[in-house]
């Protein structure tokens, strides 16, 4: 593999990992379990294919002039990535808040609620 089919692998997974992470960030605003745990796996995948990706790019003798459309193209698509991170971190944030708000509702109804009293007259 040379350079430039490096760069181009590297592009399309990090586009599909773009669109995985704002799949799941649709998930996670429509609060679908199944498609968020989905969408963290194929993340998962992705990652892992990028982290081998850039190993075998590491020492690969970069053309820098020739490939600077495709470079900046993967810099788009990193940004995108960052961009989809920061969005689904603030969702995650906010969920987990309002998780924890509806757990002291939970605990303080929890003190204020006594099940009533079954009245059966005397015996």
């Amino acid at each position: 593999m040379d350079h430039k089919q490096w760069l181009g692998a590297r592009l399309e997974a990090m586009r599909r990992l773009a669109e995985s992470l704002e799949q799941a960030n649709d998930a996670l605003l429509r609060r679908d379990v199944e498609a968020i745990l989905s969408r963290a796996e194929h993340q998962l995948r992705l990652c892992e294919e990028i982290r081998e990706l850039d190993q075998r790019g590491a020492g690969m003798p970069k053309q820098a002039e020739e490939n600077q459309p495709v470079i900046r193209e993967v810099g788009a698509a990193e940004a995108r990535v960052r961009y989809a991170n920061r969005v689904q971190a603030a969702l995650v944030k906010h969920g987990a808040q309002w998780l924890q708000v509806l757990a002291r509702i939970v605990d303080s109804a929890d003190l204020t609620y006594a099940p009533p009293q079954i009245n059966r007259g005397p015996r």
